[in-house]
């Protein structure tokens, strides 16, 4: 998950930066936002690494959450608790692509604009 956090987004990244440079050649400007995608390598390494923590805890929340409501609408009801499980398991994944997705480039994205104002090429 890490990894996918931190090297997941260097396109959106380097199309940022041909977008923060119109005056410039889009071949040039991605070739420049991927250098310096690698020059700042511990800030965006540091920002995906509080992401991954967060994705991951907030993934838990989700799913512990929803086992807890529908767990107990299941029992209720009579039904299994693997069910139970399965739906839950589902609905976090569905939060996760839904939300916490778009957040994740959101924050990349923020990590890496912040490196863009500190260095000029």
């Amino acid at each position: 998950m890490f990894l996918d956090i931190s090297l997941g987004y260097i396109d959106e990244c380097c199309l940022g930066y041909t977008f923060y440079h119109p005056n410039q050649n889009a071949f040039k400007s991605a070739a420049d936002g991927v250098v310096i995608y690698a020059q700042n390598w511990k800030t965006l390494l540091k920002g995906a690494a509080k992401i991954t923590v967060v994705v991951i805890l907030s993934f838990v929340v989700v799913l512990l959450v929803s086992f807890i409501l529908f767990g107990g609408l299941f029992s209720l009801f009579g039904w299994s608790s693997f069910i139970a499980l399965v739906v839950s398991v589902l609905l976090a994944y569905t939060v996760k692509y839904a939300f916490i997705d778009s957040w994740i480039l959101v924050k990349i994205i923020s990590y890496y604009s912040s490196c863009i104002c500190h260095i000029s090429i």
